[in-house]
């Protein structure tokens, strides 16, 4: 980074004509003077030091701060998918298939998604204050992934297929799901966790830390998309209602447990985080020295900052109590918290909002049997599908516009669609795949853009940065596990199907899909303007 004026440019233009001099052999006194004074300056020789030393040529300024390869980034990419399969049908399905298809009642699933919020947002924080503790032969972040890829994928395998006891008391059942639930949400926050706060270890660059939350982020709507797919097949192609939830299950788990593998062999934490520790110290040691020196003879150079920001590159590192006494940490904590909060609900309940108050819900030809309509997967899956697009198509737009530009765009495209939501009925469903799109569109810009003012807030603190991911997910999943139990604990949310629900269900389900999405996305885009965002730091 330049840092106090254009240091490392000048460096390398002195470099340049040193090298001239050299070869012209001038015989001028003041360029002979010239060339030793900056040949034995600091700045050229860390400059020097570190590409011996990082085999990297002498120009560092110019290469990436890091060691990644093409095979670690992409196994930083896919790291998360895993996760990001059982998101998609956690939150897309498992009310659904507990009240429809397990029939355990409404406030039971209620209950069964709270107390899995509730243990995530318990593990989290405490999962990122172990793993900046902890160090291990094979990294800080690692042990906790593997730990919670172990739990996910036992205790996902229970849950989300049919019943494994045969007791009928209710009791029994719910404390069973919910026991499922709570052990699966403590492994994916180990792993969300873990996999989030790695992004600072891996480069000092915050370009090149976007790219990896940028891939990170389209894998996200990769897999909820890959997802979507499958269940649309297995509910096109397979009669039984258990076994399409079973077959849906056994694909995610096996898809996801190849990318944690691919993750877990590319991504050699030890190496990347000691290169990046050495590019830190030697470019903060070369930088606070030449300043010295140049302030010192800086009548021809000119003293200027980058783009105006007058942040310092290099600040101290921060325990948990230091996170806690800034109050911008409890304002991004906001932005995240209800992006997620509109994304979350929204596709929780989209499967009943679809069913339900458009009326899209079957019966099997038996008339007893639920038979769950294509377009709860195939909605949400348009969605996505968007959202993917949006991603790549916008990455380089959302960089030059700023992160307030992205959040506002956001909002806009996630307000309309969600607006349009309130006023729809049976007649006029087919209008929900143009909202689907616009979903897709908002939701992706506020996600893209709260995940990045995350990074760019931890910065270069990777050591303590487990902490505030994990506090900002807390804070997440806290208020979806809270809005959805009261949601599914509701009066109006009582009946044996959405085929028999009655007009005020369906006018409640109505103002939940859509308004409570709205709510949070506005408390997200105010949040965003009433905060100061973290400066973008330039390597």
């Amino acid at each position: 980074k330049e840092q106090k004026g254009r240091l490392p440019r000048k460096a390398q233009e002195v470099k340049k004509n040193t090298k001239t001099n050299k070869q012209t052999k001038s015989s001028s006194t003041m360029s002979t003077n010239r060339k030793e004074k900056d040949d034995n300056s600091p700045l050229l020789k860390s400059e020097i030091q570190f590409g011996a030393s990082t085999q990297m040529g002498s120009a560092f300024v110019d290469r990436p701060p890091d060691g990644l390869t093409r095979l670690s980034i992409s196994g930083y990419a896919v790291g998360h998918v895993l996760n990001d399969l059982c998101a998609a049908c956690w939150f897309n399905y498992l009310l659904y298939f507990l009240t429809e298809i397990i029939q355990i009642g409404n406030t039971a699933a209620g209950f069964v998604m709270l107390s899995g919020q509730i243990a995530d947002g318990i593990a989290t924080p405490l999962v990122g204050i172990a793993s900046d503790k902890v160090n291990t032969p094979i990294g800080q972040r690692k042990p906790f992934y593997l730990f919670g890829y172990v739990l996910v994928v036992i205790s996902f395998f229970f849950v989300f297929h049919q019943k494994f006891i045969s007791s009928t008391n209710d009791l029994y059942i719910t404390i069973y799901y919910a026991v499922g639930a709570s052990l699966f949400n403590v492994g994916w926050a180990s792993c969300q966790i873990s996999h989030m706060s790695l992004v600072p270890s891996l480069s000092a660059s915050s370009k090149r830390r976007d790219v990896l939350i940028n891939l990170r982020t389209a894998f996200t709507y990769f897999s909820n998309v890959l997802v979507l797919l499958l269940a649309l097949m297995f509910f096109k192609f397979v009669s039984d209602p258990v076994m399409q939830f079973a077959y849906l299950e056994y694909s995610v788990l096996g898809i996801g447990s190849l990318c944690a593998f691919w993750f877990f062999f590319n991504i050699n934490e030890v190496r990347l985080s000691k290169f990046v520790r050495r590019y830190q110290s030697i470019l903060s040691d070369a930088s606070r020295s030449a300043s010295a020196q140049y302030e010192a003879e800086s009548s021809d150079i000119p003293m200027t900052y980058n783009d105006g920001e007058e942040e310092e590159f290099f600040e101290e590192k921060k325990n948990w109590r230091a996170w806690l006494k800034e109050g911008n940490f409890y304002r991004f904590a906001s932005i995240y918290m209800f992006t997620r909060l509109a994304i979350n609900v929204s596709m929780s309940l989209m499967a009943f909002y679809l069913g339900s108050t458009l009326g899209l819900q079957k019966m099997n030809l038996d008339g007893k049997s639920i038979q769950p309509p294509i377009q709860i997967a195939l909605i949400p899956l348009i969605q996505y599908v968007i959202s993917v697009i949006t991603s790549f198509a916008t990455k380089n737009y959302v960089n030059r516009i700023g992160r307030r530009a992205a959040i506002s765009i956001g909002f806009v495209f996630s307000a309309a669609g969600l607006t349009t939501m309130i006023f729809l009925d049976h007649e006029t469903a087919d209008i929900m795949y143009a909202v689907a799109f616009a979903l897709g569109v908002g939701f992706c810009f506020m996600l893209n853009s709260s995940m990045s003012i995350i990074s760019d807030y931890v910065g270069d603190k990777g050591s303590s940065g487990a902490f505030v991911y994990g506090f900002f997910s807390l804070c997440d999943k806290f208020a979806n596990g809270i809005t959805l139990f009261f949601i599914m604990q509701s009066s109006f949310m009582s009946f044996d199907s959405l085929k028999d629900a009655c007009d005020h269900t369906k006018m409640f389900l109505r103002i939940t899909t859509s308004i409570i999405p709205l709510a949070a996305a506005t408390g997200a885009y105010i949040m965003a303007f009433v905060s100061v965002l973290p400066k973008k730091q330039k390597h």
